[in-house]
């Protein structure tokens, strides 16, 4: 089965520091959510092999994005297929988009930790 991306933007930029660049996806992923949803979108997401925690500030309340959505970080089961559980997560009504990068990027910036960043080209990536 051919899987299509529908995307407005001419190119994918993505800029992140140097901890979210890993060889082997095995980290939480953040899904961003309708408030009012929160609560009828965990069964679904645990149906998908997901436990979700909400993202909370320090004092415990939870953390709202510009948006006005709240962030749940979900670890799942079983990463092998990340395209798949993209379309599966983003065909739950209330998540508004995932943190998952399926679509490959034009390019990308890693921040550093001594302030610097390193511009990463993968178009010019020698595969």
């Amino acid at each position: 089965m051919k899987k299509f991306y529908i995307s407005l933007q001419k190119k994918t930029i993505i800029v992140a520091d140097f901890t979210k660049f890993v060889s082997s996806f095995s980290r939480s992923v953040p899904l961003e959510v309708l408030p009012f949803g929160r609560t009828s979108i965990l069964p679904f997401v645990q149906k998908l092999g997901g436990t979700p925690m909400l993202r909370t500030l320090d004092k415990g309340y939870p953390y709202v994005t510009e948006n006005g959505n709240l962030i749940l970080d979900v670890t799942f089961n079983d990463y092998s297929n990340t395209s798949s559980m993209e379309i599966e997560l983003k065909k739950i009504p209330g998540i508004i988009e995932t943190g998952l990068f399926n679509q490959a990027p034009d390019l990308c910036y890693c921040a550093l930790k001594d302030n610097q960043f390193r511009k990463y080209d993968p178009a010019s990536d020698p595969k």
